[in-house]
């Protein structure tokens, strides 16, 4: 019983849901079976224990068909499927009460039944509610449309061709609107995609799409719409990704309206957010590095890095949103969000990440033999991070004037790195490369006791992107002095 389709729906039911559900296995309307009655009743019982071990199916059978002497598992099994079936049909009945789909439904009814005069008044009174309704999403046009359109057949039915036509022009504006709002979200999750990088193609008819509509005429004609802006400015900014002020008012927008989107909806946004910024913006300075971070805690506030997943975070985004704060020296808060969250990770990436981090608290806040420790317990097997770990001692060993320890560092570094068989991206081991030439030069003035050469200093600032850039010039920059 407990691993059955039954069970699983009846786990997902709060306490009004039992008792509701069972005043409808009550209900002559819907059931006459008094075994499915009688079956509800044990399981009404256990309702805050569904895994309880009473809830066997030979033990419940025999409450139920006292005639039976023995256990029946077909029988047993029919009564099961029969009261899944039946808690389907509460849950559809529950959704449709007191909706617009309960109305549109009655309403068909009353056509069906010739009912024109009762009919004609609930249109008027639901299209009365549609003029002044604020949340307006699909659901909204599709209701409107199966409305607008009921009233349509019904004007034909009865001779009124001249408001049938005007109904006509009504289900024409709503079927337009409607289909492109659902288009700009479609198109929003498309792009939302291709900046993750998992779709790279557009496809032929988004082209002509855009040739042929005036979004922003279109939204800017129907105020009502404005939160639908996020999507045109989406696609806006798949033609320019360093535009600050289309940032600006996406940002606006989207922190205006995100409650009213869909989770998935919502997690969408926050991560085209956040690739706007690195896929563009973080090349205007610094201030976009702080603009990520306060993006970060919002969607963390807004619980927007989960889809519903036990897993709340994937190891990327857990690693992205660490590395920010580390970036922008918000220490404190990175403490507290590593001990909220590293174990609701892959159990393979939690300690990795929770050592990795607090190695590069510790560095940067002069605890350097509580970095090592941090250092030394983080597991990870590939050669960029078996890299990356040797950079960062070689980082704490130069804080602490280990100069001994630094050296060796740097060989055990060029001997790793000259494998053969080394699996790095070709461009993060130039990077690493970079790295070690200059910190080879600092580190070896340094231990001499030399002033480094400022040719050093103006070669690594112009040398573009390379391993802890901004650590790097900062010490080279404090030796030139």
């Amino acid at each position: 019983m407990h691993n059955s389709k039954l069970f699983s729906l009846l786990k997902s039911f709060n306490e009004d849901d039992f008792k509701s559900f069972r005043n409808f296995v009550n209900s002559p309307f819907y059931n006459s079976g008094k075994n499915l009655i009688r079956l509800y009743e044990v399981i009404y019982k256990y309702r805050t224990d569904l895994d309880n071990k009473n809830l066997n199916k030979e033990v419940v059978f025999k409450k139920l068909d006292s005639k039976s002497k023995t256990y029946n598992h077909q029988m047993m099994k029919n009564y099961m499927s029969e009261l899944f079936d039946l808690a389907l049909q509460y849950i559809s009945t529950k959704a449709v009460q007191n909706s617009n789909e309960e109305k549109i439904l009655t309403i068909e009814y009353l056509h069906n039944v010739k009912n024109f005069d009762l009919a004609g008044k609930l249109i008027n009174a639901e299209l009365k509610i549609y003029e002044t309704e604020t949340d307006i999403n699909e659901k909204y046009y599709i209701n409107k449309l199966r409305i607008l359109d009921l009233y349509h057949n019904q004007l034909i039915y009865t001779g009124n061709r001249e408001l049938a036509s005007k109904v006509l022009i009504n289900i024409f504006e709503t079927l337009l609107k409607y289909q492109t709002l659902t288009l700009f979200k479609c198109r929003f999750d498309l792009e939302t995609i291709r900046k993750k990088k998992e779709l790279k193609e557009i496809h032929p008819l988004e082209i002509s799409l855009d040739k042929f509509m005036d979004y922003g005429s279109f939204l800017d004609s129907n105020p009502s719409l404005e939160k639908f802006n996020i999507f045109y400015y989406a696609f806006l900014a798949r033609i320019n990704n360093e535009d600050e002020e289309l940032y600006k008012k996406l940002k606006e927008l989207i922190y205006k309206y995100i409650d009213e989107f869909s989770m998935e909806e919502k997690h969408n946004m926050g991560t085209f957010l956040l690739n706007f910024i690195y896929g563009g913006l973080y090349k205007k300075g610094k201030k976009y590095n702080v603009e990520s971070f306060e993006l970060n805690k919002f969607l963390l506030e807004k619980n927007i890095f989960t889809l519903g997943d036990t897993i709340e975070f994937g190891e990327q985004t857990f690693y992205n949103i660490a590395n920010n704060a580390l970036i922008v020296k918000e220490y404190d808060w990175l403490k507290k969000f590593i001990e909220e969250n590293y174990k609701k990770l892959n159990s393979e990436f939690s300690l990795n990440l929770y050592n990795y981090f607090y190695a590069f608290i510790n560095l940067y806040q002069k605890n350097y033999d509580k970095a090592l420790t941090h250092l030394a317990k983080v597991g990870y097997t590939d050669d960029f991070s078996k890299l990356d770990i040797r950079v960062i001692n070689m980082m704490i060993y130069y804080e602490m004037q280990d100069y001994d320890m630094a050296l060796r560092s740097v060989e055990s570094f060029r001997h790793f790195i000259s494998k053969k068989d080394l699996i790095v991206n070709p461009v993060y081991e130039e990077y690493f490369h970079k790295f070690i030439k200059f910190y080879s030069k600092l580190l070896n003035d340094k231990a001499a006791n030399r002033e480094v050469d400022y040719a050093v200093y103006a070669e690594a600032k112009k040398s573009g992107p390379l391993m802890y850039r901004e650590w790097l010039l900062e010490k080279l920059e404090k030796e030139i002095k």
